[in-house]
């Protein structure tokens, strides 16, 4: 999995080694967000928009890598 940092304003985080410009590719109305990409198909899943808790988060990524499937 890469990181990439996806700048609104111009100006790239320097904690994030590789940054780009949105330059209106990405309809984003509020930041921080944190979406998945699949390169190969370019479908994009949102993960959260703000900030949640590490715990939060990883559920998040189980439920989109699982399709949000019941866990029963």
């Amino acid at each position: 999995m890469k990181l990439l940092g996806i700048t609104l304003d111009g100006k790239p985080l320097a904690t994030i080694r590789d940054n780009k410009r949105n330059d209106g590719k990405l309809n984003i109305q509020t930041s921080p967000a944190l979406l998945l990409v699949n390169p190969k198909t370019n479908s994009i899943k949102p993960l959260t928009y703000g900030f949640i808790s590490q715990e939060e988060l990883l559920g998040r990524f189980l439920n989109v890598a699982t399709d949000y499937a019941p866990d029963f």
